[in-house]
């Protein structure tokens, strides 16, 4: 993404990960891009080479296949004032989320069919209305398409799976895989073969993605679904309880 346009908070998970890294004796190398790499070196674009004992990919959606059904997202932040809420608006081919952020700014962002990437605009106006002003120019990504890839080796985050964004756990999820491959990383370096904790590492984290994929293809199963919208919103509203379940199993609380 745009670190400019990226909000606030975002920016200072960023830096107190990096700061952290560092204090504990992390070297953060910028700007470097990494052209291959085998198990023992990596070779940077630009000429240099880094010797490593072990990898940790985390490479993102570039690293999953595009797939059948192209998905591609898009966001943009507006000014004005919004409700303190996080609002989800689905239609067909996909769906849109409205938030407030910082300094009096509005979150719009969006996953949503290839064919619906040129009505960016007209999706946005028609449900915010003219009554905010747009601070920067779209910005896309993708292809997009929530999926489980599997392990190859040691990676993290949208790199063995992009789960729906509308979940709203995608950083936590990142966080978390990333914690359990510097696990696995450390058995490897400890002596333990790479089959060996790439295999643990692998069950860990299909048991930490199972439920909020499972939970993510029903609530996508009925977000597209009309004749289910109106019961299961008037269900959610009379239920506390079952608002918070679906809260939690999406956000790995189960």
């Amino acid at each position: 993404g745009c670190r400019r346009c990226a909000p606030n908070h975002r920016r200072a998970l960023d830096d107190g990960l990096v700061r952290t890294a560092c204090n504990l004796g992390a070297t953060f190398v910028q700007k470097t891009e990494i052209a291959s790499h085998t198990h023992c070196e990596l070779a940077a674009r630009d000429g240099r080479r880094f010797q490593a004992r072990v990898v940790i990919q985390a490479l993102g959606r570039s690293a999953q296949a595009s797939g059948s059904a192209q998905h591609f997202g898009f966001k943009a932040h507006f000014l004005g004032s919004y409700p303190a809420r996080v609002d989800l608006h689905f239609m067909p081919g996909g769906y849109l989320g409205v938030s407030p952020v910082e300094d009096g700014r509005v979150n719009v962002c969006a996953l949503v069919e290839k064919r619906l990437v040129r009505q960016a605009d007209a999706i946005v106006r028609g449900i915010l209305g003219d009554a905010y002003r747009q601070e920067w120019p779209f910005l896309y990504t993708g292809p997009c398409n929530p999926s489980w890839r599997g392990v190859h080796g040691l990676e993290a985050g949208d790199a063995v799976a992009f789960l729906d964004p509308f979940t709203g756990d995608g950083i936590s999820l990142a966080l978390r895989s990333g914690r359990l491959a510097a696990r696995a990383a450390l058995r490897m370096l400890a002596g333990e073969s790479e089959a060996a904790a790439t295999a643990i590492y692998s069950e860990g984290l299909r048991r930490m993605y199972r439920h909020q994929f499972a939970a993510a293809r029903l609530l996508r199963f009925g977000a597209h679904r009309r004749w289910l919208e109106e019961p299961v919103s008037r269900l959610m509203a009379a239920s506390p309880a079952l608002r918070r379940v679906v809260f939690l199993v999406t956000r790995g609380g189960y």
